[in-house]
């Protein structure tokens, strides 16, 4: 009945540098999902061995967080390490600017008064280490599969212009340009 009263549609199947860009989105959204399960596992590890963290930095993702979490995850880490060792330690790994006294006294002040789960820690610190990893992972992957869809969108005719719109860039053109290539090409 559907078939007889005209009540279906015919399949969006993209062909070449459409599939292509079909393909990356598709990519691209995978490695999001990843990432963001992977973002809420670090936020579960510092809630359970060091909560404090996240009061002395906001945003774990930040250089300077990121360097500390790699060093010294664990509150005992930081407070063995000392005001002057993370101060040294951060000189070596991040940018000068960004470094602060005040923050790496907060940070041991946090650390010392840290309610954070004390048993296991070996095993904690190399969760941590593996996340990171991870972390950093899918971070340059998503990059060079935004790389691959910056250069799809050059090939396809007036796809640099979407980029021209005011908010639109190059995941929103390819998003867009491989969804409805097909309907556009009939």
């Amino acid at each position: 009945m559907l078939v007889k009263d005209g009540r279906y549609t015919e399949p969006n199947i993209p062909e070449g540098i459409y599939a292509e860009m079909r393909v990356a989105m598709n990519i691209y959204e995978r490695l999001q999902k990843r990432l963001s399960v992977l973002k809420n596992q670090i936020i579960n590890w510092l809630d359970i061995y060091f909560p404090e963290f996240l009061e002395v930095f906001s945003d774990w993702e930040g250089k300077i967080a990121i360097a500390t979490l790699r060093e010294m995850p664990l509150p005992c880490d930081v407070v063995e390490k000392g005001v002057e060792g993370i101060i040294e330690y951060w000189c070596n790994k991040v940018d000068k600017r960004a470094i602060s006294r005040k923050r790496a006294m907060e940070l041991v002040e946090a650390a010392k008064r840290s309610i954070g789960k004390k048993e296991g820690r070996k095993l904690a610190r190399q969760e941590m280490r593996y996340l990171l990893e991870e972390y950093e992972l899918l971070k340059k992957q998503m990059e060079g599969i935004e790389d691959e869809m910056a250069k799809l969108l050059k090939d396809v005719p007036n796809g640099e212009k979407l980029l021209e719109i005011k908010g639109v860039g190059v995941k929103t053109a390819v998003g867009f340009i491989s969804e409805h290539s097909c309907n556009e090409r009939k």
